[in-house]
């Protein structure tokens, strides 16, 4: 389950890079799943990391575009 799950969040990253279609993203997603568990917990770790280093880089964009975040600032 762990793996579907990666697998989908890697190709919805390489499909948002593409911006051809879903289906290119799918096919990647699963293509990069199959490859991450194949070479272990050094695939893991550097599926994960994509993953990760895209969700952050997407939260700093959206905090230099000046957009509100989801937490009010504490007082």
């Amino acid at each position: 389950m762990i793996r579907s799950i990666l697998g989908g969040l890697i190709g919805r990253e390489l499909d948002r890079r593409g911006r051809d279609g879903g289906a290119g993203g799918a096919i990647l997603g699963a293509v990069a799943a199959r490859a991450v568990t194949r070479m272990g917990p050094l695939g893991w770790a550097l599926g994960g990391a994509y993953v990760a280093k895209k969700a952050y880089d997407r939260h700093k964009a959206g905090k230099a575009a000046g957009r509100p975040s989801r937490y009010p600032p504490t007082v």
